[in-house]
Formats: structure tokens, C-alpha cells, sequence
């Protein structure tokens, strides 16, 4: 997914939450982000204009708001919910317990409609993270892919909250890498065979060239693929490039200089082209 964002532990799906809670908690992160807005010059909506919820709903650390029935996304909410765990356990770090709101509406014209009303100026995207002071917003719509858009998202929201300020590129790397659900990681229904099918062709990540990238513009589809192919490769080509980077992410957690990951890497890996190659070509 491009988007502006894994366990055998027992969760405990709350079934409902206190509406003032819940409610309080969406309305200091809207107004968080109305704060935002003002600074830049944009004018929004009052608060008067937001749609009437038909679900108010607490699972793990997320309070979800849906125009959408529950009965229509229950069912993924297990998948949602372990995705701190998740995080935790795969990358060695620490994930903030801090409430995520997640917005389920029931299209994407509401989705786009919403977003422009609280942010003016937002991308259209069919789901977004909205990162500034209070709770992390992130906004969803819901559709047959909606578990991979919301992880996605939330993965972003996750990181964020827990101080983990990556490079772009790692980032939505990482978001790639977590929205996919399952046994097999590696997997990614969009990514792996397109990765491997360039592997074949002699194209190989640049490291350095995806460190050196401006990303104010973001990225296009082959970086988001190609960052979730380093990611991908880093967490399982090896016991030793998957402690590396958990170290090299602690170090940017713990706000040591990380530095740049190629340099980590390049005593353990004397030829980046040859490891990545075989990774993809097993």
C-alpha cells in the first residue's frame, strides 16, 4: 500500500468503551490536529460537522470510531490488535501504550471528504495517518483490504508515538513489511515476486542510493517496494542483519547516533549486491 503511513500472546478484545472516553480522546486528537492546521494557515471545520458515529470501540490500544457497523470488521480486529506485539517482539523495541485512534468510514468519497474537513490539504489516499500533538488519528475507510490499509497505517502511528523518527524509506518500509498478515512475511502478495523478478534481471536495492533519497515528495511504487525489500531482507536474510538493524533501531529509540545503516552493515555484508541477490533468489 503507499500510504503519507507478528505472537502467541494472549490479547483481550474489550467489547466496548465508555463513550465519554472514547469520544474525549478523538476530540483532543482533532483538535490537536486543528491546532496543526491553523499554524499553516487553513481554515477547518467545527467539530459540530463530524459524522455520527455508530461504533465507539476500544480493542487493545485502539479506539476505533466507525460510520460502519461492527459486525462488518469485528473480525479483523485480532490481527489489529496484535500489531504491537508484533512490533515488539520482531523488532526488539519499545512500543508506547499510548491510545491510537483509528476512523472507519464507509467509502472512499467520506474518507476524502473527512480528511479535507479536519486537514485541509490532506492527500487523497485510501487511508492516512495524521501525526501531530495528542493521540495519533489515523483515518481508514472500510473495504475488502481494509486490515492491511489500518495496519499499515497504524504501524506508522506505532512507530511514532514510541520515538522512532526513521528516514522516509524505512518508515514506509517497515509499514509494508507489518501490513501483511500471516505466517510468512516474506510474502507480500504485491512486492516479493516483482522483487524477485528484478533480482533476476540483475536489479539490486542501492542502500546508499535509498539513504541519499530526498523523500519530501515521498515515494513512488518501486521505492515503496524496494523498501520493503531491505527491510524484508534485514529481518530475515540473517541471525546478524536482523540484530544489526534491532540494534541500529534501539540506538535511534534510545536518540544514540544511529548513523547511517550501510555503514553498520558493510563489515558484515562484503558485497551488499551478492546477499541480496541470494536472499530473493531462494
Amino acid at each position: 500500500m503507499n500510504s503519507s503511513s507478528d505472537l502467541g500472546v494472549r490479547l483481550e478484545l474489550i467489547d466496548s468503551c465508555p463513550q465519554s472516553r472514547c469520544t474525549n480522546l478523538l476530540q483532543v486528537c482533532l483538535m490537536a490536529t486543528i491546532g496543526f492546521a491553523t499554524v499553516i494557515g487553513s481554515s477547518v471545520c467545527s467539530w459540530s460537522q463530524a459524522p455520527t458515529w455508530l461504533v465507539q470501540h476500544t480493542a487493545s490500544q485502539f479506539c476505533i470510531h466507525s460510520t460502519v457497523p461492527l459486525a462488518q470488521f469485528e473480525r479483523y480486529l485480532p490481527s489489529l490488535c496484535s500489531l504491537p506485539t508484533e512490533l515488539s517482539l520482531t523488532l526488539q523495541v519499545s512500543v508506547a501504550q499510548e491510545m491510537i485512534q483509528v476512523v472507519v468510514l464507509e467509502n472512499r468519497e467520506s474518507l476524502d471528504a473527512y480528511a479535507h474537513k479536519i486537514l485541509p490539504g490532506a492527500p487523497n489516499r485510501g487511508a492516512l495517518y495524521i501525526r501531530h500533538r495528542g493521540p495519533g488519528l489515523v483515518l481508514t475507510y472500510f473495504h475488502d483490504g481494509w486490515i492491511s490499509d489500518v495496519r499499515h497505517e497504524c504501524t506508522h502511528a506505532l512507530l511514532d508515538v514510541s520515538g522512532l523518527t526513521l528516514p522516509l524509506w524505512q518508515d514506509e518500509g517497515l509499514a509494508e513489511y507489518f501490513e501483511t498478515i500471516g505466517e510468512n512475511p516474506v510474502g507480500h502478495t504485491s512486492h516479493f515476486h516483482a522483487t524477485r523478478s528484478q533480482v533476476r534481471y540483475g536489479q539490486v536495492v542501492d542502500l546508499q542510493k535509498l539513504e541519499r533519497m530526498d523523500s519530501s515528495s515521498g515515494l513512488n511504487a518501486k521505492e515503496y517496494r524496494d523498501a520493503w525489500s531491505v527491510i524484508t531482507f534485514l529481518l530475515h536474510s540473517s541471525d546478524e542483519t536482523r540484530s544489526t538493524y534491532q540494534k541500529y533501531l534501539q540506538d535511534h529509540q534510545n536518540k544514540r547516533g544511529a548513523g547511517f545503516l550501510s555503514h553498520r552493515l558493510a563489515p558484515k555484508i562484503p558485497s551488499w549486491r551478492d546477499a541480496f541477490s541470494d536472499f530473493y533468489r531462494r
